[in-house]
């Protein structure tokens, strides 16, 4: 993670005992926080020596108190500190680390979640600020519930929303494109496979705007370009679509137009239409009518002819 030291000179950092508080070597941040008049940070546990502190993280010039056993089991690449400097010192030992880098605010993230005492909520801000830096110590239970939340959190975004029409971080920080290149770039630092993949995917299944994603220098050209081909790809197979759709309705309009020129069968009604004959231009054809009579009538008739 940018800002701290590589993990060989993380492993070279003092390890002696806690200065007794009458004489601190280095400010502890609640005492800093009440020299402020603020309380930010007073009610937090591990901003205090307790009877359970055999750990202490310096950062940034101040104290965080732990137990050994938190860090431990919650990150190997702890463990693996921890267990090397114990077989050099005793149990009874307070070991006292030294972490070099601007992550101090990082670490009381991740103590106020990972802390019993405290339990905070993981939400989406914390898990964005925690992501690289759970990769960089190999937590990795921590790092699955960051990609979850952060997972869960792309799936609300909604991609049709329209860009901000001013260029303001205020309005910007709502725009999609904006959103996902954040997320990939925390992605990439994290090496976070699953957050990455799905940012491609919602980059190359949508028409948010490729601007943002482009100028960005923070996102590797690697992962530009396979959203831009992914793009490609999604593109020319709708072009490959409607191509078929207008091939098949072509197809059905040309079945149409032979049908209603096809000669009709003969005898059939088309035929006996076109055959009637037509009417004589001297006016219509006089019908000679003739009178049915009565049964006595008839009678009459053939007696008369007697």
């Amino acid at each position: 993670m940018s800002g701290t030291l590589p993990v060989q000179d993380r492993r070279n950092a003092q390890d002696r005992r806690t200065t007794q508080a009458s004489k601190p070597s280095v400010p502890t941040a609640a005492s800093m926080d009440s020299k402020k008049g603020g309380g930010k940070y007073s009610t937090l546990p591990f901003m205090k020596e307790d009877p359970y502190t055999d750990l202490v993280l310096v950062i940034e010039e101040k104290k965080l108190y732990l137990n050994r056993s938190l860090l431990g089991c919650a990150s190997t690449y702890f463990n693996q500190i921890l267990t090397e400097h114990q077989n050099e010192k005793k149990k009874t030992d307070t070991m006292e680390l030294k972490i070099v880098g601007n992550i101090y605010q990082e670490f009381v993230d991740l103590l106020s979640v990972l802390h019993p005492a405290v339990n905070k909520d993981l939400n989406e801000r914390t898990a964005l600020r925690l992501l690289p830096l759970l990769e960089e110590y190999k937590m990795d239970v921590m790092k699955d519930k960051c990609e979850k939340v952060l997972l869960n959190s792309l799936r609300k975004l909604p991609l049709d929303s329209k860009p901000a029409a001013s260029s303001s971080s205020r309005n910007k920080k709502d725009d999609p494109a904006d959103i996902l290149v954040r997320y990939m770039k925390i992605a990439e630092a994290g090496n976070s496979r699953n957050v990455l993949d799905q940012c491609v995917k919602m980059f190359s299944e949508s028409n948010v705007s490729l601007e943002e994603l482009k100028a960005n220098p923070h996102v590797s050209h690697r992962i530009k370009a396979q959203v831009f081909q992914n793009r490609m790809d999604s593109t020319l197979e709708q072009l490959v679509k409607v191509e078929a759709e207008l091939e098949k309705e072509k197809q059905e309009n040309e079945a149409l137009r032979k049908r209603r020129g096809l000669k009709s069968n003969p005898g059939s009604m088309d035929d006996v239409s076109k055959t009637q004959p037509t009417q004589s231009k001297a006016g219509p054809t006089r019908v000679r009518r003739y009178k049915v009579g009565t049964k006595e009538s008839l009678s009459v008739s053939r007696s008369q002819l007697n």
